[in-house]
């Protein structure tokens, strides 16, 4: 028994129940191609989730290629009369901006296998289900 009662109609209409007229196929290649970037966010109106992802994706990614060259693990354990001040700079930058793209690529793969089993939604709470966008009526007759 409810509390409220809510008639047919109103879980008809309700947002849980609708579908969003985005394309799932497009949100699922944002995802697979761009997805560190946040962009399947952007495309489905996620715009907050979407900056997080997309500043997190870009430092980890800056941070990545800016240490990419300039400090190894190895030479570092096997010189630590190197650890001036600037290698441990780095180190640090290094570190954070691995664990940011370790991150950012698992927080990807989950939206990825959320869109994919068709239980992710858009801003407006609907879901994103259509694996190609649908001929409408109008479409069909001309």
């Amino acid at each position: 028994m409810e509390l409220y009662p809510v008639s047919k109609a109103d879980k008809v209409n309700s947002t849980e129940n609708q579908i969003s007229r985005k394309s799932r196929l497009a949100a699922l290649l944002f995802g697979i191609f761009l997805g560190r970037l946040g962009i399947e966010n952007f495309y489905l109106g996620k715009t907050k989730k979407a900056l997080i992802q997309l500043i997190s994706g870009l430092i980890a990614t800056a941070g990545y290629f800016y240490t990419y060259k300039k400090l190894s693990w190895i030479q570092l354990l096997a010189d630590p009369s190197r650890a001036n001040t600037e290698v441990i700079i780095l180190a640090v930058i290094k570190l954070i901006s691995r664990i940011l793209f370790y991150l950012t690529g698992l927080w990807k793969g989950f939206d990825w296998i959320r869109i994919a089993s068709n239980l992710y939604k858009d801003s407006k709470n609907r879901r994103v289900v259509y694996l190609k966008k649908e001929k409408t009526e109008n479409e069909t007759m001309s």
